[in-house]
């Protein structure tokens, strides 16, 4: 078993990491991985950090669904999103990897531990739903720089052009969550 087997490939693996300590928590989550080390950033004082501190666990769901990658960058998905809690799995998701993650400053070391493939499905790259993940990105830094929101805008307007129903659903609630 290794994280090629839950897609986790050289480079940096958006997926939603899921934690659960004294509440559930959701959030996307850039997995690294270069050779045989994985890794993630976390940020202290966030849940994500706070439940890995305590538990030692992180799960990553990956998932393709553009809606959950933009609630659950400025909120945490509600219970129904859940297909497990213990651990902590979403629904629609294709695979989820089960790691044990020890932290050094703000570095989670990663160590795969289990998990499962639930679907097998082949997907054609969307560019609207990379412009979401994008948008995402740049809109949960926002509050520390105001001027992201540009960069915000230009990726909604790609996925607004290049994404399906959910990529619009998922820019609605990118713009109400960042008020644009």
């Amino acid at each position: 078993m290794k994280p090629e087997d839950f897609g986790i490939r050289d480079g940096i693996n958006e997926v939603i990491g899921t934690t659960r300590w004294k509440e559930i928590n959701s959030a996307p989550i850039g997995i690294r991985k270069r050779g045989e080390r994985v890794w993630a950033v976390l940020y202290p004082g966030s849940h994500t950090f706070e439940n890995v501190k305590h538990t030692g666990m992180l799960v990553a769901n990956v998932i393709h669904d553009p809606v959950v990658f933009a609630i659950s960058s400025f909120d945490d998905l509600s219970d129904d999103n859940f297909l497990s809690f213990d651990p902590p799995i979403l629904k629609d998701t294709s695979a989820y990897a089960i790691f044990h993650a020890e932290l050094e400053g703000n570095t989670a070391n990663l160590k795969l531990e289990g998990g499962k493939v639930l679907k097998m499905e082949v997907r054609a790259i969307n560019r609207g739903l990379n412009a979401i993940i994008e948008a995402c990105v740049h809109g949960t830094r926002v509050q520390k720089d105001p001027s992201l929101k540009e960069r915000v805008k230009y990726y909604l307007a790609i996925a607004e052009k290049c994404g399906g129903e959910r990529e619009k659903i998922a820019t609605e609630i990118i713009r109400d969550y960042l008020n644009i």
